[in-house]
């Protein structure tokens, strides 16, 4: 693989990583870079008109991320919206647990604890112990905690990505004023939007969901 083919590669993963983000292409460049190990985009390519060029491994390394970011395989209808074949069965150091979704939100259960991780990426995750396991839960364990909350959000993400897949460009991309297109009604544009599903108001970044509708 040249030079230039390794360029143009790491800015095909750049796409897909915006895509299935809903960020900027631009924001999307900088990430790469510093997974590379430069500040933005405009240091890697600089460094690249000389003789430095990235690995094979980097390459590779990248693409492993990204792919894990984008992949949505076994993804279906339920897993988007919820219902109950939306589900996924695994364990975190040892504790069984459940993963779930409902109309955007991803909840994970195991043996007396829930952890609630809401479609506003804005909010935090919600961590539930009943009063029967509050000494003993392993929830108690911060560790095993952050990984479970972990696990959660990459199905999250998964969710999202197959979402966004079927999403016109310009219903994920803010122009230079934040509007969006709504992903279905495209006549709808606005830079924030007034949610059935979270019943407030929210940005164009997120939370444009069929029942969405601009605020006036």
């Amino acid at each position: 693989m040249t030079k230039n083919d390794k360029l143009r590669t790491l800015k095909t993963l750049a796409k897909r990583y915006a895509r299935a983000t809903a960020q900027p292409q631009h924001v999307a460049l900088d990430f790469v870079a510093n997974r590379l190990g430069f500040p933005h985009w405009n240091a890697l390519a600089g460094k690249a008109k000389g003789e430095w060029a990235p690995s094979e491994a980097q390459v590779a390394t990248m693409k492993a991320f990204v792919g894990r970011i984008t992949s949505y395989e076994g993804m279906t209808f339920d897993h988007i919206f919820g219902g109950p074949d939306a589900i996924t069965r695994g364990d975190v150091k040892g504790h069984s647990y459940e993963l779930k979704t409902m109309l955007g939100d991803v909840s994970m259960e195991g043996d007396g604890w829930r952890i609630v991780l809401p479609e506003n990426p804005l909010a935090a995750p919600r961590v539930e112990i009943d009063i029967s396991h509050a000494q003993n839960s392993p929830m108690n364990d911060r560790v095993l905690l952050a990984e479970a909350v972990e696990t959660a959000k990459a199905l999250m993400q998964s969710v999202k990505a197959r979402r966004f897949s079927d999403w016109p460009r310009r219903a994920t991309k803010p122009d230079a004023g934040g509007k969006v297109h709504h992903p279905f009604l495209e006549m709808e544009e606005s830079n924030l939007w007034y949610c059935l599903h979270c019943d407030g108001q929210c940005p164009s970044t997120w939370c444009r969901r069929p029942r969405a509708e601009p605020l006036a």
